[in-house]
């Protein structure tokens, strides 16, 4: 709520604003959107999602299973929005022990918000979600005893299609399992380190 009241505030005294938002996704529906001014005013969209399925998703978010509809709903309708005011829009995945599997179907499961996948591996020394479920873990790690498996994933064809971001540790991951460095991951590699400089201005 304050959230929001911040965001109308500064819609009103900055009126040409753009926001960069980074969120789950459950409040950004039209209404919302509408109430805020934030309609418009969207340069960049981010919705951490984490999951294909309402069974995985709600290991991630407390009562997810019964949100989960809901946040599809809203990324249809930013599909739309994003239709009128050509933002920049991306579907990301914390990757741990829990959704690893996961990423080849959750790449192609985003196509249809016409939104780009971006993957980011599990950070151990947060706490977001492993006082939730304990089971969330660093699949990144060679000490993981799923890490063989995980590496095998990131083989998946399907992790090929543009355009896919990677963070640079995961980017660096799947070179290394495919052994190859080809001309369109190397424009990939560039365009993520760009999108990283413009985040730290």
């Amino acid at each position: 709520r304050h959230s929001r009241k911040l965001i109308k505030r500064i819609t009103q005294t900055y009126p040409r604003i753009r926001f960069d938002f980074l969120t789950n996704g459950l409040m950004c529906n039209e209404r919302v959107l509408r109430e805020t001014g934030a309609y418009n005013k969207i340069y960049k969209m981010r919705i951490s999602l984490h999951a294909v399925t309402k069974e995985t998703y709600g290991r991630f978010v407390l009562n997810g299973e019964k949100l989960f509809d809901t946040i599809i709903q809203n990324l249809y309708m930013l599909k739309e929005l994003k239709k009128r005011y050509r933002f920049e829009y991306y579907i990301q995945m914390v990757v741990s022990a829990v959704n690893y599997k996961e990423m080849p179907e959750f790449a192609e499961f985003v196509k249809q918000f016409d939104a780009a996948p971006s993957f980011w591996e599990y950070r151990p020394d947060s706490k977001m979600y492993s006082e939730f479920d304990n089971t969330i873990d660093d699949i990144v790690s060679e000490a993981h005893p799923e890490h063989k498996d995980f590496l095998e994933v990131l083989k998946d064809d399907r992790l090929n299609l543009s355009p896919i971001k990677f963070s640079p540790l995961l980017y660096n991951l799947r070179m290394k399992q495919l052994g190859q460095n080809n001309e369109k991951d190397k424009e990939q590699k560039k365009d993520f380190w760009s999108f990283l400089k413009f985040k730290r201005k």
